[in-house]
Formats: C-alpha cells, structure tokens, sequence
C-alpha cells in the first residue's frame, strides 16, 4: 500500500514536523514497519520506498506475509493491520521519529500551519532498529 505517514498538520501536542526536515540516512539501513513504534516487537513489515512532498512523507509499504509454519488458527497481525486500512477503519500511519531540531512557532507559522501550531520540528531522524534483540538460531 502507499500511505501518508507524516504531514505538517499540526498534531495533538501542537508540533508541526516539516517533511524536508526527515533524515532517512539510518531508516534506509534496514526501513522496518512497526505497529505503534513499538520496537520491543516484531515488525509488521517494511518500506519499500520514503519520498517526501512540501506538505508530507509518503511511504509504499510491504505488509509481512504469513509464514506457512504460523497456525492458521492463530491471528496474523500484518493481515489484521492491512485489512483495517483496506477498510478504512484504520485511516492514518505515523512515522517514529527523533526531532533534533525545533522552533517555537511564529505567527507567520500559525497563518501557515493553522492557530494551534505551538513548535515547528525542523530536523528529525528515523531510527534505524539496530538495537533490536539479536535473533538467535539455537
């Protein structure tokens, strides 16, 4: 599927990322989706692509298939997770970010990003998730 996973719409906490601002250099060394930026768990799968636009990040997103040794008895969270997009229950992805770089918001900010834009994250990274547990064959 292709996914807006971020846009300068200001969020809950009133900060407005700016795409051109993203640093995917460490993203890219292994670019894992993860279910709620949960990296304590497996991830669900991967981005094939990240391009960024004036106003937001678009990510194309290969979703795990099931192993045929999963039980077919057992839910598969990649299926589940792609059926509510296809469904439209789930409507939005969010990209995990680290923000190195932030502003407060100026008026001009407010004018552009709308009046609740407290701060404007002009620099963030992805992490890559090379701190993930080692997966060992025993």
């Amino acid at each position: 599927i292709v996914a807006r996973i971020s846009t300068t719409s200001v969020d809950r906490e009133g900060d407005v990322v700016l795409p051109s601002g993203l640093k995917l250099t460490d993203y890219k060394k292994n670019p894992v989706v993860l279910l709620n930026h949960d990296n304590g768990s497996l991830p669900i799968g991967r981005a094939l692509s990240v391009k960024r636009t004036s106003d937001a990040v678009i990510a194309k997103v290969q979703f795990a298939e099931r192993p045929p040794e999963h039980p077919i008895t057992a839910e598969w969270i990649p299926d589940t997770i792609l059926s509510l997009f296809k469904q439209k229950i789930l409507r939005a992805f969010s990209v995990g970010f680290m923000p190195t770089d932030m502003r407060d918001a100026t008026d001009k900010d407010r004018t552009k990003y709308g009046d609740t834009a407290r701060r404007i994250i002009t620099q963030t990274k992805m992490p890559s998730l090379s701190r993930l547990p080692s997966l060992r064959h025993g």
